[in-house]
């Protein structure tokens, strides 16, 4: 099963919404906010980081205008320092080779 429907089949076990629109590749924000989307405010972005040692990875979804504290996530996960990990390791572990942004929208199911 690839990357991307073990995301969405997790998604759907949460009782999570989302739309997901598919576009060219961008690696910033700015980039994003150029591209012809309707909700913008509805944008987030993954993160995918790792320990300083290559142990554990992690992949991280904020909303597009929070910024994370890495040395805080460190202390709730119980884990060593973190960093960014590298576009070999996302192809490696997510079998992705670019970054990609999704857009979703959040909502409960009722």
């Amino acid at each position: 099963m690839n990357i991307r429907k073990k995301i969405f089949d997790v998604m759907g076990r949460m009782n999570i919404s989302y739309d997901v629109i598919e576009y060219p590749a961008v690696y910033t924000i700015e980039d994003m906010d150029k591209l012809n989307i309707d909700n913008k405010e509805a944008i987030v972005k993954n993160l995918f980081i790792r320990d300083d040692k290559k142990q554990r990875y992690f992949l991280i979804v904020l909303h597009k205008n929070k910024r994370v504290n890495l040395k805080e996530i460190r202390k709730n996960l119980h884990c060593r320092p973190l960093s960014f990990a590298s576009e070999a390791d996302l192809y490696k572990y997510m079998k992705f080779n670019f970054l990609i942004y999704y857009y979703w929208r959040m909502n409960k199911k009722t």
